[in-house]
């Protein structure tokens, strides 16, 4: 069975999630696919623009399972089996629309539970979100900087069809004039 909570977060509630995350335990990033395993880590989230994402604890590590496709070339970690929480990243289209985000994992691989100590911790993620962020009609919770970019007009909430271009989503966060 798995746990899900989907999410509105601009890059402020992003940094502060990760920040939170990396309170509990010595957090781990990890791409879902890759040619090189040597390429499994992301080191700075901020600087990277994948919108799926894999959180794992050091702890957790050695219970990350990563796989080989032959008809792709490319590894993956194996999200069933793994004790990672699938982090997807809101992102916000040319619009100036925000689309969710969403964090998932499943409290059982194929053989049996995860551990305890990793349900517990993916636990604590999900409740972060649901305790600070508000929740909007649609059981979505929207973190305090997309809330407040949401109530000035700034952005909306929801999909669009184009995506921004990063001068103008840096321009609309206030980030550039």
């Amino acid at each position: 069975m798995g746990s899900q909570i989907e999410f509105y977060m601009m890059p402020d509630d992003e940094a502060a999630f990760v920040e939170y995350a990396q309170s509990l335990c010595w957090l781990k990033l990890l791409r879902p696919f890759f040619k090189d395993p040597a390429d499994r880590a992301i080191d700075n989230l901020q600087q990277n623009s994948d919108t799926d994402i894999y959180l794992t604890c050091a702890t957790f590590e050695k219970n990350v399972l990563t796989r080989f496709t032959m008809e792709t070339s490319l590894h993956h970690v194996d999200l069933l089996d793994s004790e990672i929480v699938h982090f997807t990243r809101s992102k916000l289209d040319a619009d100036g629309s925000l689309r969710e985000g969403r964090l998932w994992f499943d409290r059982n691989a194929t053989g049996g539970p995860k551990t305890d100590e990793f349900n517990a911790w993916a636990d604590k993620l999900i409740r972060y979100v649901r305790t600070r962020y508000k929740k909007d009609d649609d059981r979505r919770y929207i973190g305090p900087t997309a809330f407040e970019r949401t109530q000035s007009g700034a952005i909306r909430l929801g999909y669009s069809a184009v995506a921004l271009t990063k001068d103008e989503a840096l321009r609309r966060l206030g980030l550039k004039p």
